[in-house]
């Protein structure tokens, strides 16, 4: 039997985007034959937590947990129960406290690649053991965090195994790197380790086209995200019951940095008044200024609702009748492709993406016939589109058809990571 290990500090049961990817595909390789192993953190700083993931691993993984440095406990005995460590944004702003912008400053120019790499000896430690105990072969790394990568190079050098580096985000061009950059000498740390990862690697796992085009020189294939085919049927199963008077366009997932709330609510405005319309948040953060943003623009006729299950989240996906992309302002924009959108695709409502022209999720919006891509200077063509979809929808008229996204799917993706394994 083939044996894989996988080091992944985002693991069951922590929720969300980070974990997505991993928990889709591994129950395909055990089921194609692999004995795999996963590293992965214990007590790690979770942005949130989603114990039914659980549930879809088979049994045979096994899944060994390391000691990772709590510093979310940290983070709040310096500035309150209610502070939460940054996930996703390293922005501070002028009336942040000056310990505060310190540590900041800190993260972004002396710890590099990411604050995770203090989790890294532990991680690495377990990694000797496991390999030397278990006579595996081939390793996996996945990230972010990047540092996560570090351990596949010292891994390979001391076993001569075969590593693959899975890049699930960029790393220099990572949008919150380019909105908050280091500097000098810490922006060449980072592209020196950057192409280091990329031309030690036996392989790179990257998810989209325009991020394999960008990295440094190395051997690199496509491996997309996906959806679940199972879990997508489950949520239109359920969403079989909503009222069929609503109209509701919902944003799954969290707002992250060069995200523009401002113009989603200028584009939804119209709608404010009219029956059965509702503009759903599911899992999101946001703070006050974007509170305050969607209130002025739609009074009550938005609503932010709590981190839920993804089987629950894909529910409401399947529920909605509008779907909205944000696609994130900065240099790299191109290649962002939120793991959401796979769902989206599968899903029967039409897309809303909003933000910067010629993406590869708008190349994969269109290629599905998903929905419509605007900009900031496209508002009242989106009002008109929306408008069209209201009206649709009031008449209980069907969803305009997507094209047959089925390649998409996580079934699909793990054949293509299979013949890669046993190459």
């Amino acid at each position: 039997m083939k044996k894989l290990l996988l080091i992944s500090y985002y693991f069951p049961p922590c929720g969300g985007a980070p974990v997505q990817r991993w928990h889709r595909l591994l129950p395909h390789l055990v089921k194609a034959g692999w004995d795999v192993s996963v590293i992965t953190a214990d007590g790690a700083d979770y942005p949130f937590l989603d114990e039914t993931l659980l549930e879809d691993l088979p049994p045979s993984i096994r899944v060994y947990r390391t000691k990772a440095p709590a510093l979310s406990k940290l983070w709040r005995f310096l500035f309150g129960n209610k502070a939460k460590l940054p996930h996703g944004s390293l922005t501070v702003g002028k009336d942040s406290p000056l310990l505060q912008r310190l540590l900041i400053w800190v993260r972004l120019n002396l710890i590099i690649p990411d604050i995770r790499i203090f989790w890294m000896p532990s991680a690495y430690r377990k990694a000797r053991q496991i390999i030397h105990n278990q006579g595996i072969k081939t390793v996996i790394t996945t990230g972010p965090p990047h540092s996560n990568h570090l351990a596949g190079i010292r891994l390979k050098k001391a076993f001569n195994l075969r590593w693959i580096a899975d890049w699930r985000d960029p790393w220099t061009g990572v949008y919150y790197l380019q909105l908050n950059p280091p500097s000098l000498m810490g922006r060449a740390l980072h592209r020196h380790l950057e192409k280091k990862v990329c031309k030690t690697a036996d392989l790179n796992l990257v998810i989209s086209q325009h991020l394999m085009e960008n990295l440094p020189e190395g051997k690199k294939t496509l491996l997309r995200n996906g959806f679940d085919e199972q879990a997508v049927a489950r949520a239109k199963d359920m969403s079989l019951t909503h009222d069929k008077g609503d109209f509701t366009i919902s944003y799954i997932g969290q707002v992250t940095e060069g995200q523009d709330l401002a113009v989603l609510a200028k584009i939804v405005r119209p709608l404010a008044d009219k029956p059965g319309f509702k503009l759903s948040f599911v899992g999101s953060r946001l703070n006050d200024a974007q509170r305050q943003i969607l209130s002025e623009a739609l009074g009550d006729k938005w609503e932010l609702i709590p981190f839920v299950s993804h089987q629950e989240a894909l529910g409401k996906m399947a529920s909605s009748q509008v779907l909205v992309v944000l696609i994130n302002h900065y240099p790299g924009f191109e290649g962002m492709i939120t793991t959401k959108l796979y769902e989206y695709l599968a899903m029967e409502a039409p897309i809303l993406a909003i933000g910067p022209r010629g993406s590869e999720a708008e190349i994969l919006i269109d290629k599905y016939q998903g929905g419509i891509c605007v900009d900031e200077g496209q508002i009242k063509e989106a009002q008109e589109w929306l408008n069209h979809q209201y009206q649709q929808s009031m008449a209980g008229l069907p969803f305009l058809e997507k094209q047959d996204a089925s390649e998409l799917s996580s079934d699909f993706q793990s054949q293509l990571l299979l013949k890669m394994l046993n190459s």
